[in-house]
């Protein structure tokens, strides 16, 4: 059984351990009021849970391992249940509200109080489309009525997602703000790393981020500062056609593909800038906030982006970078130029980057705040349940 003093927590994400996901194992890991502990139903390899503190409904790669199958259509963990109630967990914390849904069931029959968290499009992708999306997308829509009543708290990365949540009938009362942080000291500016005349982007290749539109602006870019050269981080399924349409307008593009967080970290050091200019998308998806801006501005690069979605709640508009209207590929190249060109400017965009990650995304400060929302959960469930 589990010590008394020790709250214990339970965090489930479908597919554990994914590149771009690193924020997950973060904060459980920066938990200091509670003991996290990991449950999957696939296992990826970005990065890796504490073993003892970790369970896995099915394995590498196993979306049609027997186990796994069974949790997906009635919701049961069989034989793990009997571990997972000894660890008398205080709640299930859920990453994206399609995978609150799986593990809605096994929440409700065994009376553990549920805290989802939404991150962005799992909340903003309107109900026509995910309709006509893959599985998980469809259960989302069909059960989201009773997610929002039985969810004990519906965490929103940003306002702009608890307000489009709200406006889909989850309670007011419930949906709190809480912005992911960043480990300000890990990511410290390095005076000893020389800042190149690099554009950087870092995301998936998809049109969701709008790597279509910066290309098209560095070919202005490029025009005006010839030594400026674009570093894309990432892969997806644009990656040809990108690649194609840099070789047409740019002189200088490098597309690195897929690297660890460590390595991604390197380079927003060296950078002068990162740009990641995020569009609404048909369905209804957009930037939910963006933490890679937060990690950009945390080693004090400044960042150009658009006014969409949750990303002018963390870069400041005229103090921590720029952000344009979506799709407007010349004011784009404009505010890149005027990052790029003038030293002085760029010391000032920057330091203030770096401050107001401090004071408003410190990890230690943010995992503090989530750790009182837990004990709100928790303590109104309790109440409830008498």
């Amino acid at each position: 059984m589990a010590t008394p003093s020790v709250k214990n927590v339970l965090i489930f994400r479908h597919d554990l351990g994914a590149l771009t996901e690193g924020y997950v194992l973060a904060q459980g890991e920066g938990l200091e009021q509670h003991r996290a502990y990991y449950l999957g139903v696939r296992r990826l390899t970005g990065w890796a849970s504490p073993p003892s503190r970790t369970f896995m409904i099915g394995g590498s790669n196993s979306r049609y391992d027997a186990r796994a199958l069974a949790f997906k259509l009635t919701g049961s963990l069989g034989l793990m249940t009997r571990r997972l109630r000894a660890l008398e967990p205080r709640l299930i914390h859920a990453h994206f509200g399609q995978d609150a849904v799986q593990i809605l069931r096994w929440s409700r029959r065994h009376h553990v109080p549920l805290v989802i968290t939404f991150h962005g499009s799992d909340a903003l992708i309107t109900d026509d489309y995910a309709r006509r999306s893959n599985p998980s997308h469809r259960a989302y829509v069909r059960h989201k009525h009773v997610l929002a009543g039985h969810a004990a708290r519906v965490i929103a990365v940003s306002r702009f997602v608890r307000d489009r949540l709200i406006a889909q009938g989850y309670p007011a009362d419930r949906c709190v703000v809480h912005y992911i942080g960043v480990d300000v000291d890990e990511l410290a500016p390095d005076p000893a790393v020389p800042r190149e005349p690099i554009v950087l982007f870092v995301g998936r290749l998809v049109p969701s981020k709008g790597a279509r539109d910066l290309i098209s602006a560095m070919h202005e870019v490029q025009q005006q500062l010839p030594r400026a050269r674009l570093v894309i981080i990432g892969d997806g399924p644009l990656r040809e056609e990108l690649q194609a349409q840099a070789r047409r307008e740019l002189r200088a593009c490098e597309f690195l593909g897929a690297l660890p967080h460590a390595r991604v970290i390197e380079w927003m050091k060296r950078a002068t800038v990162v740009s990641v200019p995020s569009v609404v998308q048909p369905d209804g998806s957009s930037e939910g906030l963006g933490l890679v801006f937060a990690e950009a501005q945390a080693v004090g690069t400044p960042v150009v982006s658009c006014f969409t979605g949750g990303i002018p709640e963390v870069v400041e508009d005229g103090e921590t970078g720029y952000l344009v209207r979506p799709g407007d590929a010349g004011a784009l190249a404009s505010r890149l130029v005027d990052v790029l060109g003038s030293r002085g400017h760029w010391d000032a965009l920057s330091a203030a980057a770096r401050k107001r990650m401090c004071t408003q995304f410190d990890q230690r400060r943010q995992t503090r705040l989530l750790e009182a929302i837990y004990d709100d959960a928790a303590r109104e469930s309790a109440i409830a349940t008498k």
